[in-house]
């Protein structure tokens, strides 16, 4: 009878219990590799036996000290509030958040001293009414304005205008800003008008009236202007341009010697014109007939 009990007990009551034993084991030394996920399973798995469900818990708890130590706050934060009131879990919900708020603070003015001022006042707003943070959100504003003012300054004094104009504008009434914007407008009128005066002088009419018709009403741009004009118009006339030379000179009014080039001009067109039978010849041999213009009245009896 003895022996039909322990051959009963043996595998039910024994055999389970050393098992249980083994993987309570195997899950101690997961819990000490800092497997706290698998350490975690393997204590749940093991439903009431000994202290196993406190053991799951405290794999948890370990994983959540390891992602604090690690900076992962947010992580850390969930895994304690799941464990609820297990441990100090709850305190260390509070006492990560305000490390993670203080690590974005150390964060956020390691950017300033890297002089990396828009993203600093990112992280510095993301803060809220922490510590000084909204102050170092004005500061970092400033900060950057003032590194935007220095590119301008760099930009004025290294005579790219353009781009200072661009930079002062956009810092609008910050220091002197909009009286520097308009001086780089002035200094780099002076050096297109120079530029523009320079083309003029080297025979470069076509730049020239392009430059100067760019400068408006700058000095006398005008009436320069209109001298590259003319020019332009006696140049096309020499090279048998005649269309183009009648456009350019028609401009001209009755600037130096415009009527007598305009009516080759146009008398050249005629002569040379493919389709003679247009209205614009006619227009032409009209007038220059009427002006009494060599060669004018031949030509449109030829042609008419």
């Amino acid at each position: 009878m003895i022996l039909g009990l322990l051959a009963w007990v043996i595998p039910t009551q024994v055999v389970p219990y050393v098992r249980f034993g083994q993987a309570y084991a195997e899950a101690e030394q997961l819990l000490e590799l800092e497997q706290y996920d698998l350490a975690h399973q393997s204590f749940a798995a093991l439903g009431d036996y000994s202290d196993s469900v406190t053991m799951a818990q405290e794999a948890l708890y370990r994983k959540a000290q390891t992602l604090r130590a690690e900076g992962k706050y947010q992580e850390a934060i969930a895994q304690f509030e799941a464990l609820g009131n297990y441990n100090d879990s709850a305190a260390l919900v509070e006492e990560t958040h305000a490390e993670w708020l203080e690590a974005d603070y150390q964060a956020a003015r390691d950017l300033v001293d890297a002089g990396a001022y828009p993203a600093a006042a990112i992280a510095f707003e993301a803060l809220g009414d922490y510590k000084d943070a909204a102050q170092w959100v004005v500061e970092c504003q400033m900060l950057q304005r003032e590194d935007d003012y220095a590119i301008a300054l760099t930009a004025m004094a290294e005579g790219r205008y353009l781009d200072a104009v661009k930079f002062f504008e956009e810092l609008r009434d910050y220091r002197d800003s909009a009286d520097l914007a308009e001086q780089c407008r002035q200094l780099q009128r002076e050096r297109d008008y120079a530029e523009a005066v320079a083309m003029l002088e080297a025979g470069d009419y076509a730049g020239a009236e392009e430059a100067f018709r760019s400068l408006g009403s700058f000095e006398d741009s005008q009436d320069l202007l209109l001298d590259a004009r003319y020019h332009l118009g006696c140049q096309l006339l020499e090279q048998e341009k005649y269309a183009e030379a009648v456009e350019k000179l028609s401009l001209c009014g009755d600037y130096q010697n415009t009527d007598w080039n305009l009516k080759n001009a146009k008398m050249g067109y005629c002569r040379t014109h493919a389709d003679r039978n247009d209205a614009k010849t006619l227009s032409y041999l009209k007038e220059l007939k009427a002006a009494y213009f060599q060669g004018a009245k031949a030509l449109y009896d030829e042609i008419f």
